[in-house]
């Protein structure tokens, strides 16, 4: 997928939010993350030695959890928690990644998740080890959901190659499993793409070629990739002369910071050893034990990472209990509380330099990162399907944010942010602060006191809107895609139609109200002809008609 599905303009219009704070370092930011990382399940049946989890599940089976536990509350996924994050963030993000630290088929209502997750054209990923017992109908489930990408990790082409790393799973399994699943996407002529990822080791090497004619055979992307290790024993002959990008000196010195900072036997026994990473070496990146980037932390800004107990932690790598940030409980704390509680703003403090009155004392796991550079700003690499899917979308209805989105597309050189901030300044401040409080009217239920220029901006952006669709009375569409909410509109037009002496207008008016019921929530697509069925069977025809009655004026 070239660019994204999301065609609601407030998504876009936090991205530029989300950059501008990126870009100045602030602490606090206006802005919601776009993408998420969020684990449906944090349980997993293998013992992969290098995940915490399966580190703790070979501890379990040891008798030596005491000594290798990361988290002692590992849960599922509830389908309450998702909602309250899509009420949230739904509207605003462009990517949900449904992995971490677990196993997300483990859990029953994932199908559901990314079925609801589509539902606001969201990008879904899911990342599996797939070495479950499935059937065919849980396999279908998954792919009709509307996942866009299935991803199996895989190593090796041997049982005996394989369960060197993806220890207790069963490889025969994973090929049946892929196998049944790209034989249901073809049967059913669905665009999921599957991948065959194959994380290259000393042992497994000799076996790339034949699990990349697997996929040939089977109509399966092969990735290869190379990851961090532990062990030089580990390393492919290709990497044999790489250097570790973090010594057994220098966990020695982390150790010794984290001690100072309070928390002594942070780095456990198992964890004091070199780490091997190709992409530091290829940046022939140095560690110095501590943030070493220019002003910010992309994580901090664009990405949220969910455990299953709503719990948030800064980054993908985090693992630790100790590492949470804040949690989420629907219905007392929202996301937006979290996001810009004390451990956020400190962290993002320590990259741009800012001292904080009165979070001297706050530590977080952020203030002693030893990641390279580039991985402080990978998250970025999709930023370039939302900047074209603006420019696909949008840019002829709002040229005055095009601008801002052709110079992004040009990376994030330290010119480029420069430029942007300036540009961000000098005129993209005071539309978003004018949008946002046309907004913020309808949710405190002051429509009614707009003045006449924001109801004649927000009738403008309507009409534009309609123009762009070309509405015909035969299409129902989904009520995202409005540049503002329904009752901002018919607030809007009401106002323009009172304040009018003009008779052509007045009628324009009054069909731009009533053509607002074609407008509904959770289409679940671009938009379907108005007498299919719809959420809960209901014709279309009916909804439409009788909110048309509802809403006619006078």
């Amino acid at each position: 997928m070239q660019t994204f599905q999301k065609d609601q303009l407030p998504a876009y219009l936090n991205f530029l939010q989300a950059k501008y704070d990126a870009y100045t370092g602030a602490s606090e930011v206006k802005s919601k993350p776009y993408y998420a990382m969020i684990d449906p399940c944090d349980l997993c049946q293998l013992r992969c030695p290098t995940c915490p989890t399966g580190i703790e599940n070979e501890g379990r089976r040891l008798r030596i959890q005491e000594d290798t536990l990361y988290r002692s509350d590992r849960s599922r996924l509830s389908m309450d928690l998702f909602d309250a994050l899509m009420d949230e963030m739904g509207d605003y993000l462009f990517l949900i990644d449904f992995h971490s630290w677990g196993e997300p088929l483990l859990n029953v209502h994932t199908p559901e998740f990314i079925r609801k997750a589509n539902a606001h054209k969201i990008e879904t990923v899911m990342h599996t080890n797939l070495s479950l017992k499935l059937t065919e109908q849980q396999i279908e489930d998954v792919l009709t959901a509307g996942l866009d990408l299935l991803v199996a990790s895989v190593d090796g082409f041997s049982q005996e190659a394989y369960e060197r790393f993806r220890v207790g799973g069963d490889l025969n399994l994973v090929k049946e499993n892929l196998i049944k699943a790209a034989r249901i996407r073809d049967r059913l002529g669905l665009n999921n793409a599957i991948i065959y990822k194959f994380l290259v080791f000393s042992w497994n090497e000799e076996e790339i070629g034949a699990a990349q004619q697997f996929c040939d055979e089977h109509g399966l992307i092969f990735l290869r990739q190379d990851g961090m290790v532990p062990d030089a024993e580990w390393l492919p002959s290709y990497r044999k002369d790489e250097l570790p990008f973090i010594s057994v000196e220098d966990v020695e010195v982390l150790d010794k910071q984290w001690e100072q900072a309070g928390q002594p036997g942070y780095w456990k026994e198992h964890e004091k050893h070199a780490y091997w990473m190709p992409i530091a070496t290829d940046l022939n990146w140095i560690p110095t034990h501590g943030p070493q980037v220019d002003t910010f932390c992309g994580w901090h800004y664009s990405v949220a990472v969910i455990q299953p107990g709503g719990q948030l932690t800064p980054c993908c790598i985090t693992a630790k209990e100790s590492d949470r940030y804040g949690t989420v409980i629907p219905g007392e704390v929202g996301l937006g509380d979290v996001w810009n509680n004390e451990n956020y703003r400190k962290s993002r403090a320590v990259f741009s330099g800012e001292n904080i009155e009165g979070l001297e004392d706050i530590d977080t796991v952020c203030c002693r990162c030893y990641y390279p550079d580039a991985l402080k700003h990978s998250q970025s690499n999709n930023d370039s399907k939302i900047i074209g899917q603006f420019l696909n979308v949008f840019e002829s209805s709002h040229p005055q944010y095009a601008e801002a989105f052709k110079l992004l597309s040009n990376g994030e050189g330290r010119s480029v942010r420069e430029r942007y901030v300036a540009l961000f300044e000098e005129q993209l401040a005071g539309l978003l602060e004018t949008d946002r409080g046309a907004r913020n009217q309808a949710d405190t239920a002051e429509l009614d006191e707009l003045s006449f220029e924001d109801a004649a901006k927000i009738a403008q952006g309507y009409m534009t809107e309609l123009s762009r669709i070309g509405m015909n009375g035969q299409i129902v569409h989904d009520a995202s895609i409005l540049p503002y909410s329904k009752p901002e509109i018919t607030t809007a037009l009401s106002i323009l139609l009172e304040a009018s002496n003009d008779q052509e207008a007045r009628e324009n008016y009054k069909n731009g109200v009533m053509v607002l019921a074609f407008f509904q929530p959770d289409i679940g697509s671009a938009s379907v002809a108005i007498d299919q069925l719809g959420p809960g069977q209901k014709p279309w025809q009916e909804v439409v008609a009788r909110e048309m009655r509802e809403l006619a004026l006078p």
